[in-house]
């Protein structure tokens, strides 16, 4: 089944998508931990970082990252008024693990 049929993902797919999302926010998460985590969150800047890192979790298949940004974007918490890039780190990391990343 392609995930483009009507019938949708199945059960096994639709996890494993998920488990790369949360992989995609742990990346997302190193990077704002790392470059300066002082600094506020701008508010454009979820998309283009979980599309690079989506691509790049994908194996750098276009098709296949746009499924996994998709997941990975709907799991993004809301940014709170200045929160700081370090922080909103942690958010993306408890985010993460609610897609079980980080579980066995």
């Amino acid at each position: 089944m392609n995930c483009t049929d009507a019938a949708g993902q199945s059960p096994d797919r639709s996890e494993e998508i998920g488990k790369l999302a949360g992989r995609v926010l742990v990346g997302v998460a190193k990077h704002l931990a790392v470059t300066s985590p002082a600094g506020v969150l701008a508010s454009d800047v979820m998309r283009t970082c979980v599309a690079a890192e989506a691509y790049v979790v994908a194996g750098r298949s276009a098709g296949e990252a746009n499924v996994i940004a998709e997941a990975a974007l709907a799991a993004v918490p809301e940014a709170p008024d200045g929160v700081t890039r370090g922080k909103y780190a942690e958010l993306l990391r408890e985010a993460a693990e609610s897609l079980g990343w980080g579980r066995s």
